[in-house]
């Protein structure tokens, strides 16, 4: 399993396309047969914006490939506050990728939303 942390944080509400190189145990770079995609707040365990187990290939869903590099766009909805009491949370992007006969792989990705309703 692989964890990339964003180390800008992202503003409720806005979009923003991330990009990865999926590679296998030896380090080479593969394109999976299925790219399925979680996202939820890591306080409560809440799915956002209804992106549970959803195959981010699939038109709408913001993932394309250029060559060996995956990018998803991140929408508004997917970048949207749980709890308006906290002035920011941490949500992560769960990505399950499939290829070959039995591989699979994950990767975590983990962002801070500011709440914008609560910047000073």
């Amino acid at each position: 399993m692989d964890l990339e942390l964003l180390s800008q944080p992202l503003y409720e509400g806005s979009s923003r396309p991330i990009s990865i190189i999926f590679k296998d145990e030896t380090g080479q770079p593969f394109i999976p047969s299925t790219i399925e995609g979680t996202l939820y707040d890591v306080d409560t365990g809440t799915i956002i914006n209804g992106r549970e187990d959803q195959n981010l290939l699939e038109a709408g869903n913001g993932g394309s490939f250029s060559g060996t590099t995956f990018t998803i766009k991140l929408k508004p909805a997917d970048l949207t506050i749980i709890n308006d009491a906290r002035g920011r949370e941490t949500h992560r992007l769960r990505i399950t990728t499939k290829w070959g006969l039995d591989n699979v792989h994950h990767t975590i990705i983990e962002h801070v939303v500011i709440n914008l309703e609560r910047v000073p």
